[in-house]
């Protein structure tokens, strides 16, 4: 958002962040950014030798650990049930991960359009078919996309940003 918007400063573009957008780290983070307040943080791009990454390590999680933590499940699948756009970053579509974060299968069906992005690099024509028809789906839960063809972008998360950036902004 920085290389998009220079002229709008950091502070500007933490507080938009921080109200608009909502970003969940189902498997916890390696501590925080400095914009993210609370808690330790890395400065963006600081070499690895100035953090104690056993301590920052703590903060992630794995799936097994995630999973018993049910009020944040809830939380995530009633986020993406009522989300209009989702936008998956480094996401690899695993089954697992995806019944993490998919509506209840006895939920009833949502209505409506949802507008989904998201990166990956080198995967193949049939990888790319099966995550949109089977993985996704359990994600849409009955809505629909209304440009298939854009949900997952052959680029890595900076090239998304350069081509969507002002979708993102809003």
């Amino acid at each position: 958002m920085q290389r998009l918007y220079p002229s709008k400063g950091t502070g500007y573009l933490a507080g938009l962040i921080n109200q608009r957008l909502k970003i969940f780290h189902p498997y916890g983070t390696v501590g925080q950014l400095e914009w993210q307040g609370g808690g330790r943080s890395i400065h963006f791009g600081a070499a690895d030798d100035t953090y104690d990454l056993a301590v920052l390590s703590g903060g992630i999680r794995t799936y097994n650990e995630e999973v018993e933590d049910q009020d944040k499940v809830k939380e995530l699948r009633s986020l993406i049930s009522t989300a209009s756009r989702i936008v998956f970053l480094g996401f690899h579509f695993h089954r697992q991960n995806i019944e993490l974060i998919a509506p209840e299968s006895t939920a009833p069906n949502l209505s409506g359009n949802i507008e989904m992005l998201a990166t990956h690099v080198d995967r193949s024509k049939e990888d790319r078919n099966f995550i949109f028809h089977n993985r996704l789906r359990r994600v849409m839960h009955g809505r629909s996309v209304p440009a298939p063809e854009r949900v997952l972008e052959a680029c890595d998360c900076v090239q998304l940003f350069k081509n969507y950036g002002i979708l993102f902004a809003g």
